[in-house]
């Protein structure tokens, strides 16, 4: 009986390294995880073309993102979601209250039909096409975007106009130059801006709000708040809270298009990716 039961033990042993052995085959025949594993030890466009770490590749994406008649298909769905993150309120951080302050609310963000979106820089746009230059430091601001929106009629109140200027400064690998923040913070506040025709429609009304997001890659995960903007009229945000708030629901979203799902998904990818010189990643995607 002894004997009998080893026996039966053994080919019990023998049958789960076969089927262990097929699983593991099948596995590796599957497409879905050839692909994966293609995706995983693949560089990607951005580094192939040396852009990983470069702030105006970043800007260039981030630009096309958020301009609602972009390739993506997505509206101002990103746009939206990445002010609605902004407005939000950060236990983490105690500096923003100051630049949240120049925003719309959050209620407001999520009810405003916007009526016009003028994005810097955009490719398909003749007078838009560079980064906007601003005066007197001659200084481009990596993402800049101009906004008319339209509150609802609610009970009591009318329909009501309302405008947003929207300044992005991104680093990536650096910090930013002296008084940088600084000076984009004094030029995007000033009452001029109110009557600025090169941003604005002179038939354009209504209240302008600003929005001013510095969002960088901490080198110390552990402490971001080391690379935080030297301005408290900017927001800051780290490229992971981009891929968790905003790429993330993008990449979900059902009217994303093929083009833009694959723009998107590659730069994630990018993010991701780690070079051979171990660099660490920008972002866990």
């Amino acid at each position: 009986m002894a004997e009998i039961a080893k026996s039966k033990q053994q080919d019990e042993t023998q049958n789960a390294g076969a089927d262990e052995f097929r699983k593991v085959r099948s596995l590796l025949c599957d497409p879905n995880f050839l692909a994966l594993e293609s995706d995983l030890r693949s560089s990607g466009f951005f580094s192939i073309l040396g852009t990983t770490h470069k702030e105006r590749w970043h800007s260039a994406f981030l630009a096309w993102l958020l301009n609602r008649e972009g390739s993506h298909g997505l509206r101002e769905f990103p746009l939206r979601r990445l002010l609605a993150v902004m407005a939000s309120a950060d236990v983490h951080e105690d500096k923003s209250e100051q630049a949240r302050n120049h925003m719309p609310p959050l209620h407001e963000l999520e009810a405003a039909e916007f009526r016009s979106c003028r994005v810097w820089p955009d490719a398909g746009s003749k007078d838009q096409r560079s980064e906007q230059t601003i005066s007197p430091s001659g200084k481009k601001l990596d993402v800049l975007i101009a906004a008319e929106m339209t509150l609802p009629p609610r009970k009591g109140v009318a329909e009501k106009p309302i405008r947003l200027l929207f300044v992005i400064e991104n680093k990536i690998k650096a910090a930013e130059e002296p008084d940088q923040t600084l000076s984009y913070a004094a030029w995007a506040t000033d009452p001029a801006r109110d009557k600025d025709l090169q941003l604005f429609r002179a038939a354009s009304e209504g209240k302008l709000h600003r929005a001013l997001l510095f969002l960088y890659w901490p080198t110390n995960p552990d402490k971001p708040e080391r690379g935080r903007a030297k301005s408290d009229d900017f927001r800051n945000l780290i490229y992971q809270d981009l891929v968790d708030e905003v790429l993330g629901p993008c990449e979900k979203h059902p009217n994303l298009t093929d083009q833009g799902g694959v723009l998107v998904r590659e730069y994630l990818h990018n993010l991701a990716h780690q070079d051979e010189d171990q660099t660490a990643r920008i972002a866990v995607t």
